[in-house]
């Protein structure tokens, strides 16, 4: 659980919180100038109180943000007084990035059999080009969940979640049993072997687990290979370079929860 610090008055306690779950979770959605039409500064000392009466107390919390978050934001005074904390936009938690891979224990192969059924019933398209990852080869690879509109920048679910709502379920289902983070985007692969590279776009760990009737085709991080056949690996894969294999024989689709960066 976030706990507060720093900002007791409650004054700029929403920064405070917003900049601790950015730093946990390496993702955040804050929405500002969005509240209430209303005066919110009276001259009775109701409600928010009197704008005079704040402006002591709104400097002295901002001044402990910018000690102690100094490279998240900077200190910004407005004309009539009153103090803010000024947020930078940020991809990435400044606090250093841990590069620990964890192997979780397996699950049975049946959990995928559904979602196995349900995938080999779509044709998932093929990626190269300006459509794929660059130095990648022709792939079939989609995503699922949030993600941005390559053309209109638009952020929500992607067009294959909202076109197969029962494959998303199953991800999301899952997801539950084996993620031991928060994630907002699943990635479906499938006979995909890819090349070195790392996942900038991915903020904090990343969990990938394949299933299917195949052999080879294992993932190989930070030069050390890793068997992700119905068993959880979780890694940083924006600060570790990871590849496949390339002795991959039949059928293999490999998941991949993480949360993306979509500013």
């Amino acid at each position: 659980m976030i706990k507060i610090q720093y900002v007791v008055s409650g004054i700029k306690e929403d920064v405070e919180r917003t900049l601790r779950y950015f730093i946990k979770d390496g993702i955040v959605l804050r929405f500002n100038r969005v509240g209430f039409k209303t005066k919110y500064y009276g001259n009775d000392g109701g409600g928010l109180g009197t704008l005079k009466s704040r402006l002591e107390k709104s400097s002295e919390e901002v001044q402990k943000l910018a000690i102690h978050f100094k490279d998240y934001g900077k200190i910004k005074v407005r004309k009539n007084g009153v103090w803010e904390f000024d947020l930078k936009k940020l991809k990435a938690p400044l606090e250093k990035p841990t590069l620990e891979i964890k192997v979780l224990p397996p699950i049975s192969p049946m959990e995928f059999t559904h979602l196995y059924c349900l995938l080999e019933n779509i044709t998932i398209e093929i990626k190269h080009g300006k459509s794929g990852r660059r130095g990648f080869p022709k792939h079939r690879a989609t995503i699922f969940g949030i993600t941005k509109g390559r053309y209109n920048g638009i952020v929500g679910l992607s067009a294959f979640t909202k076109k197969h709502p029962d494959i998303y379920a199953e991800l999301l289902r899952i997801g539950k049993l084996i993620c031991p983070f928060e994630f907002n985007s699943i990635f479906v692969n499938k006979n995909v072997v890819c090349p070195k590279h790392k996942d900038e776009n991915n903020c904090g760990e990343s969990l990938l687990i394949s299933f299917g009737d195949y052999t080879g085709g294992n993932i190989v991080i930070d030069e050390v290979v890793y068997d992700a056949f119905c068993r959880p690996i979780v890694f940083n894969g924006s600060q570790l370079e990871h590849y496949n294999t390339d002795n991959l024989v039949g059928t293999k689709y490999s998941l991949v929860y993480f949360n993306g960066s979509y500013n």
